[in-house]
């Protein structure tokens, strides 16, 4: 892992990750939500953030407490739930939001990063602490969706979580699974994860090596501010993955760099 601070969605990564790989975790299930920014319960959330942070309530107040108009192409739509996309201040909305849903939700381990929510320990706990999200969220706002949910379990816990789950209509696997730019899962998924990054990017690095040709001030752009960005931030939420990173090393030894 690179040195240097710690974003709040690495930091979610990361402790996802520790708790899975201990040896008392069985499994996490990584959960989807629906539309969850849009669908944040409005009225409630002013309500729990004047309590929680009074010093940012009087600005969500006077910007959500009423509801807003949308224009879009000359049409007027009146937004009265969620936050309004771009709104410097809708990340710590529901952030705060989301805390009284958190403390319900007692049963394990759990992270949350914005709507992105992962929770952590043994199969039996796991499905008391869906049960709860199911019947909490909604009332937040926050709306699990179970199709595109998944638990990622130890092979050795697989039959125990498919018969704790059996009605659930969530997904199950004992590979792995994307999670916040990274993966969470076993080894093999987690290279295989990696493995499918590099080759997208190196063929992007061979796309840039021909259009440094004849645009090599464009070409250079985008390698220093699209692509170099890209794996820098896969190598400080995946760690111990130098190895697998070799071919980008030598494609820009050999085709980016000296086209260049």
């Amino acid at each position: 892992m690179c040195s240097g601070h710690i974003s709040g969605v690495e930091a979610a990564i990361h402790a996802t990750r520790s708790a899975f790989d201990s040896e008392e975790s069985e499994a996490a299930l990584l959960v989807d939500a629906t539309n969850a920014f849009n669908s944040l319960n409005r009225q409630v959330a002013l309500q729990n953030i004047r309590r929680l942070c009074p010093s940012i309530a009087t600005i969500l107040v006077n910007t959500y407490r009423n509801p807003i108009d949308l224009y879009v192409d000359g049409d007027v739509i009146l937004s009265q739930e969620g936050t309004t996309q771009g709104d410097p201040l809708a990340m710590p909305m529901y952030a705060l939001a989301t805390i009284p849903l958190i403390k319900k939700l007692t049963d394990c381990k759990q992270v949350w990063y914005a709507d992105d929510s992962a929770a952590i320990g043994e199969v039996d706990q796991l499905r008391r602490w869906w049960d709860k999200l199911s019947v909490y969220g909604p009332g937040f706002g926050y709306f699990p969706n179970p199709s595109k949910t998944w638990l990622v379990t130890k092979p050795e816990h697989l039959e125990t979580a498919s018969t704790v789950f059996s009605n659930a209509g969530i997904n199950i696997t004992t590979d792995g699974r994307p999670y916040l730019g990274g993966a969470i899962g076993s080894s093999e998924y987690i290279n295989q994860f990696v493995k499918a990054k590099v080759e997208e990017w190196s063929s992007s690095i061979k796309t840039l090596a021909e259009i440094a040709k004849t645009q090599p001030h464009a070409a250079f752009s985008a390698l220093t501010h699209g692509l170099l960005s890209k794996w820098t931030y896969l190598c400080r939420v995946q760690p111990d993955i130098s190895n697998l990173l070799v071919p980008l090393d030598d494609l820009l030894r050999t085709h980016l760099l000296p086209t260049l």
